[in-house]
């Protein structure tokens, strides 16, 4: 897919991302230059979902597994990403 509109620089968190549609939007969104922080209640598929995209996407994608409904996931899914993943 060609680049719709740029988001080099951009980190984003996609829950529910470790497959189906939410591993979709992730991989648009690594297509279109961002970095992503992908989701997903199991941890051995939220795993192999960074592994697959990592493969295409070296270096701009991270993997927290855990369920979106506990604030301590959701507080750490925001840290990864603006701490750790921010753009420099």
């Amino acid at each position: 897919m060609g680049e719709l509109f740029g988001l080099s620089g951009s980190t984003a968190v996609v829950t529910g991302s470790s497959r189906g549609i939410g591993l979709a939007i992730a991989r648009v969104l690594l297509g279109q230059g961002a970095s992503v922080v992908v989701n997903g209640y199991a941890a051995d598929e939220t795993a192999a979902a960074e592994a697959g995209l990592a493969a295409t996407f070296p270096g701009r994608v991270v993997a927290l597994a855990g369920d979106v409904g506990e604030a301590e996931v959701g507080q750490r899914l925001v840290e990864v990403a603006v701490l750790d993943r921010a753009p420099a």
